[in-house]
């Protein structure tokens, strides 16, 4: 999902156009090309400008993760809400939230960075991260309600879930997944791989009972590399 087209900035909402400048320049060269300058450069406003609304650069690094919060959670509605079931919509949530990451890297990695991870000052960041993650808490309690997932804590299934997306993101993103090399390839065992991981997350990863499997068991299509 891009970010919201906007002609230069002329009058209006700087503070957004500085932050759409922002994600061009981080989908551009990366966190490196990412400075208060050069969105004040893109966004065609005074080198001044952007201290209006930023205090630093951090100020503006936590105003482009809220914004990708913002449209991640966007994106999983969307596909949750077109799941032809509960399940399927849990696990349409899960291949929207793995698309957004690998189809943003530069972003995504600064959703997650340790420049703004944990600090109180930015309120919005951490408002919009906790929306992304009660989203799928309440899609737990949903599914708990049906009796489709176990008893137990909400956050704590939503944390574990998250974890497991969040580090197949991560490991894509790095190369270390083992389909990661192979792009042309790449969209199909990443479904799969998303499938596998929210059949796991479901239905645990003990043997199927009385010999029987679930419909939606999908089987590796590789092998796990061997640990280095």
């Amino acid at each position: 999902m891009p970010p919201r087209q906007r002609q230069p900035y002329h009058h209006g909402d700087l503070r957004q156009a500085l932050v759409d400048a922002a994600i061009a320049l981080l989908r551009e060269g990366g966190l490196p090309a990412l400075t208060l300058r050069a969105a004040a450069r893109k966004a065609g406003v005074s080198q001044a400008a952007p201290y209006r609304h930023f205090a630093d650069h951090a100020d503006l690094l936590a105003a482009v993760a809220a914004d990708g919060f913002t449209r991640l959670r966007s994106v999983m509605i969307e596909a949750a809400r077109a799941g032809t079931s509960p399940r399927e919509g849990l696990r349409g949530l899960a291949r929207a939230y793995v698309r957004f990451g690998v189809k943003h890297p530069s972003e995504y990695r600064v959703m997650f960075g340790a420049e703004t991870a944990g600090h109180s000052r930015f309120p919005e960041l951490e408002k919009q991260s906790s929306s992304v993650y009660q989203l799928l808490v309440d899609g737990i309690v949903g599914l708990q309600q049906l009796g489709l997932v176990r008893s137990g804590d909400p956050m704590a299934i939503a944390l574990t879930a998250w974890s497991t997306m969040h580090g197949l993101v991560t490991l894509v993103l790095d190369g270390l997944a083992p389909f990661a090399r192979r792009k042309p390839a790449l969209t199909d065992e990443l479904e799969d791989q998303v499938t596998m991981a929210t059949e796991i997350l479901m239905f645990g990863m003990a043997g199927d009972s009385g010999g029987k499997k679930s419909a939606a068991t999908v089987r590796p299509k590789t092998r796990l590399p061997a640990t280095r």
